[in-house]
């Protein structure tokens, strides 16, 4: 399976992150990962959506939603 987007859910407003024509080094999660990692402080909150081919979208939400995100994409690479 591959993943069509991931969004980031914050008090600022929805962030969406899918695979770009170009971007060979950073896939959505990496994207999305680094865009948060230098955000932090404006983001408030932050929950996550997965969209996946063939499946419904995937919310992970709490003080675990990162740590549940980053196992659920280590199982579909």
């Amino acid at each position: 399976m591959e993943i069509k987007e991931i969004t980031l859910n914050t008090e600022k407003g929805a962030f969406k992150f899918a695979p770009h024509f170009n971007a060979e080094d950073c896939n959505p999660y990496e994207a999305m990962k680094l865009f948060e990692s230098n955000n932090w402080e404006m983001l408030g909150e932050t929950s996550y959506t997965v969209s996946i081919e063939d499946g419904e979208p995937t919310t992970f939400k709490g003080i675990n939603a990162s740590c549940y995100l980053a196992c659920f994409i280590e199982v579909l690479i």
